[in-house]
């Protein structure tokens, strides 16, 4: 009688003593989906992704720079984690903030 399912209270209480963890998790979701789509809005900008018109975005075939290049590795990785930071959320949130930083989007 078990289940994989997260218990937010039990899981995040080490880290989260206060406030309810489903909570922060929810916020924590939103955050990096926020910064998720401002990369990939930026990329649109750079030429180099398409906006695939339901929240996500897709690279282009075609010549990049090297920064550009990061820009689309960097997007794909958190898109493909699929967890939105929950397991290290300072990195994810790092790694998106540098990268609009880079390619002049912050």
């Amino acid at each position: 009688d078990h289940s994989l399912a997260v218990n937010y209270d039990e899981a995040c209480i080490s880290c989260h003593s206060s406030g309810n963890a489903e909570d922060l998790y929810d916020a924590l979701h939103e955050e990096i989906d926020g910064l998720k789509t401002d990369l990939g809005n930026a990329l649109v900008a750079e030429g180099v992704m398409t906006d695939n018109g339901d929240g996500t975005f897709s690279p282009m075939s075609m010549d990049v720079t090297a920064d550009q290049a990061r820009a689309i590795w960097n997007y794909m990785v958190v898109y493909q984690d699929h967890s939105y930071g929950a397991h290290n959320p300072a990195y994810i949130r790092a790694l998106l903030t540098n990268t609009l930083e880079m390619l002049g989007a912050k």
